[in-house]
């Protein structure tokens, strides 16, 4: 469980993947919090019909009554510095890519490597899409410390379930289980049950 201090979260994809659902759930989860004290989120919806970059940034700052932590919330700037971001979940791989100047180094990534390709990428023969897995390799490189979850989510979830509109389900039942010194299990998993029951 975060005690004392910030706690930054990210949420990248392109439009149609859920990021801004997916920012509301952290939102509705730190809710939840006694010791929350400042919650700040801000979203990128400018293309979040049409496939484009969107984002969502989610702060939460958490000060215990015995703490000696002073902070007055409303300095609580909107958007984290370079190498801040604690927690990075990438709905589209690409996008983690153009977001790396964000992660602490030693941050938790969660990344649905299921890439939708652009359409720049598809009619022009000029422009390529990365190769995702050496990206990845150089994130473990430079960040030997990250805690990294890799997986086809999207896959996973026609497979299992038929549809992938479960992807994000699966990513959020992850950090239910891997960040369990992060965010409180049960309750995680209480309000994804009946978070996700309105989608």
């Amino acid at each position: 469980m975060i005690k004392d201090g910030f706690y930054n979260i990210m949420i990248v994809g392109v439009g149609g993947q859920g990021v801004m659902t997916m920012g509301k759930f952290f939102r509705e989860y730190a809710m939840r919090l006694s010791n929350l004290k400042s919650l700040v989120s801000i979203e990128n919806r400018g293309v979040s019909q049409r496939e484009g970059s969107t984002y969502c940034l989610v702060r939460y700052f958490f000060k215990n009554n015995k703490s000696d932590i002073q902070e007055n919330s409303q300095y609580i700037a909107p958007v984290p510095s370079n190498q801040s971001i604690n927690l990075m979940i990438a709905l589209e791989p690409l996008e983690l890519i153009r977001n790396l100047q964000y992660i602490h180094p030693n941050a938790a990534l969660f990344i649905n490597n299921f890439p939708i390709i652009p359409k720049s990428s598809i009619t022009d023969k000029n422009i390529t899409y990365p190769d995702i897995d050496s990206a990845v390799e150089k994130i473990q490189k430079f960040y030997p410390n990250i805690i990294l979850n890799i997986k086809n989510y999207t896959k996973i979830a026609q497979n299992k379930k038929g549809k992938s509109i479960y992807a994000n389900n699966l990513i959020l039942q992850d950090i239910s289980e891997k960040l369990q010194d992060i965010f409180r299990k049960d309750l995680f998993n209480k309000v994804l049950r009946a978070f996700f029951k309105n989608y």
